[in-house]
């Protein structure tokens, strides 16, 4: 099942929508989609910036704020993954719900009908971008879709060869894989262990990815506490990608209920992506949603690459948090997108009009 999945040889998957309070299945994951990629008027980021609130933003109540740049905590922590505080994904039951939405996602998408219209475009693959570990280039199922991958690496600032040494990036880019077969992969190598060090390394990753490599879609699979004066530059460069009409999906965080949505995932350009199990029950370690741009696809027991260098006897892990429901989200976006690329070129005046709106 697993290895059918990460290799795209079989088809195994569909989504099952559960309509929660504050949050939403990715049939308006599919609404916003349409909207970035379909838009020609949007607001400037002037507009975006004055609209925010304190509580979008995350202000501390009483915190100073100068020229829109917070005050950081007393101790900033750039821990960018919290799935380790999640206990180990070997339910089978979760599994097996896991197993079930791919397989009925792939039976869905993946029809033959899908595959005549992706024939019939060879051109405009859509692109995703994904900032997090790296990816390990010796993994098996990094090697059977090496062609569908760009890799570069920020925290050496070099070409070489694709490396992780924490894992997480193997993950997530092994999910994408899975789910977007027909999309071009762009990893960034941002961080060598779990804590970031320097958060220019991030901030260039993102200016390359909307400058250079123009994807259509950034993941960031990872979060911080909250925005300090440390992430600014972070900060800048999202409201950047986003002026280049790019869907930016961001991990809502895997602390729970007490807590509200961490940063960037709490940003109004920013998407944030909370989990579910295979059968669209919300997930327990899912932070509150602040608002209605939370949106929540499968993020328990997702199969993806564990990776060589982790364990060279080992092929396969299950992963849960929301970090994994990212690059799900992302695969299904690109799926869209796709699909509008396509079907785009038929349009009517009028339905390019009404979709704009």
């Amino acid at each position: 099942m697993m290895d059918e999945f990460l290799t795209g040889k079989e088809s195994q998957a569909t989504a099952q929508q559960d309509h929660h309070p504050g949050e939403s299945s990715w049939g308006k994951l599919a609404k916003k989609v349409t909207s970035w990629n379909t838009s020609s008027k949007r607001k400037t980021m002037d507009d975006a910036q004055d609209s925010r609130s304190a509580k979008e933003r995350r202000l501390e109540p009483g915190s100073p704020q100068l020229l829109g740049v917070f005050q950081p905590p007393r101790c900033l922590d750039l821990a960018m993954f919290d799935d380790h505080a999640l206990s180990p994904s070997t339910n089978t039951q979760l599994s097996l719900r896991a197993d079930s939405w791919l397989r009925l996602f792939n039976e869905t998408i993946y029809s033959s009908r899908y595959d005549q219209l992706y024939k019939q475009r060879k051109m405009n693959t859509i692109k995703i971008a994904i900032l997090d570990s790296g990816v390990d280039g010796t993994d098996q199922i990094i090697q059977q879709n090496r062609s569908r991958i760009t890799y570069r690496d920020f925290v050496t600032d070099s070409h070489d060869t694709p490396n992780d040494f924490v894992g997480h990036g193997t993950h997530t880019a092994s999910v994408t894989l899975g789910i977007a077969r027909n999309a071009h992969l762009y990893i960034a190598r941002v961080v060598e262990g779990s804590k970031l060090k320097d958060p220019s390394t991030l901030a260039k990753a993102l200016i390359h990815a909307a400058d250079t490599w123009t994807v259509d879609i950034i993941c960031l699979p990872f979060s911080f506490p909250r925005l300090a004066r440390e992430l600014q530059p972070i900060q800048d460069a999202i409201t950047h990608a986003y002026s280049k009409h790019i869907l930016i999906l961001a991990a809502a965080a895997n602390h729970g209920g007490l807590q509200d949505v961490a940063y960037p995932a709490n940003q109004a350009e920013v998407i944030a992506i909370n989990a579910t199990d295979g059968e669209g029950n919300i997930s327990h370690f899912n932070p509150s949603p602040h608002d209605s741009s939370v949106l929540s696809v499968l993020g328990e027991a997702v199969p993806c690459a564990w990776g060589a260098r982790m364990d060279p006897f080992r092929v396969f892990a299950r992963k849960s948090g929301t970090s994994f429901a990212v690059p799900v989200a992302a695969g299904i976006a690109a799926v869209l997108l796709d699909y509008i690329e396509h079907r785009r070129v038929f349009w009517t005046e009028d339905q390019r009009y009404l979709a704009s709106k």
